[in-house]
């Protein structure tokens, strides 16, 4: 009885000492039924952080332009169109200059519909849904404004996660990331909502359902990251871009066909001049298609929660955009100005923290030999019973 007791107690001091070095190795494993991943950033995936901030960031600009000749409905079905046919793109180039690539994809679309189904859902969580609902808003609603809401993503998928990712909890330091950066969102949307009348000629009624069409919309990336890493971990970037924007493009086909009638869409193609074709294709290869490349691998490689802090980094580009290219603090009184620049700086700080990751602490000796002390009282305890 005592050699079993001290086997199971030689056996849970491995598991637990192993784990610590795990972590410091930045490696994965799974020991004991517990999976232990060192998600940090790298040089790369701090790249795609800042480009995939600048394309979100500067999206809702190029689909300002896009609704002035379409219907939200109809400009995000282009939109998801122009994405799903730069998917196919990359696939077939893959499959040409990859010899292993066709057997991935068949693998891929062999393994039953469920995969496939769980990514298209996580598709239009991710993209059809949210897209439509803000550019519906972005009727009455400041660019700004759908710039400055953007942490509720990161929210929403903190929460989300928490209950369904065991390796992505709600932590303290996510507590004072989010902090920051609704302390930088309500410092910078005062001003936004208080010309939201003057800047698009809406009544106060119409801004604040599109404030409410804007946060169910935007609620969706950070759930839509959450579910994605969750339902489908293992799927090939290209193959899940394709299918997310494959069941977006059906969706919004469908949102167009409900909200603008067949009628109404025919005649919008027919009177587009050709160069207003140009937003919808910017905005799905360079915000969606190649976009979406890119958050799935900071899913992959910094977490679910972690890629949603994208969304901080694009408020600040879209505000720039917002600012220098379609003049929305031309009305705001000088005081205005400056709580936005605080607000900013407070969302660079949001990222700052959430992102921050001390350094290791050196494992020794002495604190190897201090760990097997801590233990000892459990030891006693189980030899005497």
């Amino acid at each position: 009885m005592k050699l079993i007791v001290h086997y199971q107690l030689l056996w849970s001091n491995i598991i637990k000492n192993t784990s610590l070095i795990i972590q410091k190795l930045d490696c994965s494993a799974k020991l004991n039924g517990q999976t232990f991943i060192n998600m940090k950033c790298s040089l790369t995936s701090t790249i795609v952080f800042i480009l995939l901030s600048c394309a979100y960031g500067s999206n809702f600009a190029g689909v300002e332009q896009g609704l002035k000749v379409f219907s939200p409905g109809v400009f995000q079905f282009f939109r998801m169109a122009s994405a799903m046919l730069g998917c196919v793109i990359i696939i077939i180039i893959r499959c040409i200059f990859e010899p292993t690539y066709f057997k991935v994809t068949k693998v891929h679309f062999s393994s039953g519909i469920k995969p496939i189904l769980h990514v298209m859902i996580g598709g239009i969580i991710n993209l059809g849904f949210p897209h439509s609902m803000i550019s519906v808003a972005q009727k009455w609603v400041p660019t700004a404004s759908i710039q400055l809401v953007q942490p509720i993503a990161t929210t929403a998928g903190s929460i989300f996660s928490h209950f369904v990712l065991p390796d992505e909890p709600f932590t303290t330091q996510k507590f004072y990331s989010l902090l920051s950066a609704f302390t930088g969102v309500g410092l910078s949307a005062a001003a936004p909502f208080n010309h939201a009348t003057e800047a698009k000629g809406a009544t106060m009624e119409q801004v604040a359902i599109g404030f409410v069409f804007l946060i169910i919309g935007v609620s969706g990336f950070g759930i839509a990251a959450v579910y994605l890493k969750w339902k489908t971990p293992n799927t090939d970037l290209t193959i899940s871009s394709f299918l997310q924007t494959l069941g977006s493009t059906l969706f919004c086909l469908v949102w167009a066909l409900v909200f603008d009638g067949p009628t109404k869409m025919k005649t919008m193609i027919s009177n587009a001049p050709t160069s207003s074709y140009f937003w919808p294709l910017l905005v799905g290869v360079e915000g969606t298609c190649a976009a979406v490349h890119g958050i799935m691998y900071l899913i992959g490689t910094l977490g679910a929660v972690m890629a949603n802090f994208v969304t901080f980094g694009q408020i600040i580009v879209g505000v720039a955009i917002g600012v220098t290219l379609l003049g929305e603090w031309k009305l705001y009184f000088w005081w205005e100005v400056v709580m936005n620049a605080i607000g900013i700086i407070f969302l660079a700080s949001a990222i700052f923290i959430g992102f921050y990751q001390p350094k290791s602490k050196e494992i020794t000796p002495k604190e190897t030999d201090e760990h097997s002390e801590t233990n000892a009282p459990e030891h006693e305890i189980i030899s005497e019973l």
